[in-house]
């Protein structure tokens, strides 16, 4: 009997040391794993960054050349090329954000919703009160719906 036991302890403490080695193998993988992940988002976003530097130093350069046709053309009198009516021409997009790289949920509303207030720029106060408390009250015009800022 005591044979037995002897083998059968044999056996756990085998069993529990290759449950230990599968488990630290497969942690090893997940590291290696993960480490592969960060490793190409790190690249991708350095390349990302090059661009935009590469971009931005372009744009800068332009900006200059442009100022300094400008300087010339008000001693000369004269529009610089590229010009017209006195504003500069886009001549170059910038490069395209990363996918990780998203606007703020919300962020295009509060842009859209301040752009098409139809309010004056100039309130009263009660005015501002009662649109804080009621929402606006007024009576749509012409098919706008009436806002309600709450």
């Amino acid at each position: 009997m005591a044979r037995i036991k002897a083998v059968m302890n044999e056996r756990r403490l085998a069993y529990e040391g290759a449950v230990k080695l599968a488990e630290q193998q497969k942690e090893e993988h997940y590291d290696e794993m993960v480490l592969q992940h960060q490793d190409t988002q790190f690249r991708a976003e350095r390349k990302y960054l090059q661009r935009r530097r590469q971009y931005m130093a372009r744009k800068e350069t332009k900006r200059l050349e442009r100022e300094m046709e400008g300087a010339q053309a008000l001693t000369q009198g004269s529009v610089p090329e590229g010009e017209v009516d006195g504003s500069p021409a886009a001549k170059e997009d910038p490069p395209e954000p990363l996918p990780a790289e998203a606007k703020q949920p919300g962020a295009d509303s509060v842009e859209a919703t301040e752009s098409e207030s139809p309010h004056p720029t100039r309130t009263k106060p009660v005015d501002a009160a009662t649109v804080g408390l009621f929402g606006d009250v007024r009576t749509p015009q012409s098919g706008q719906k009436a806002l309600d800022h709450q």
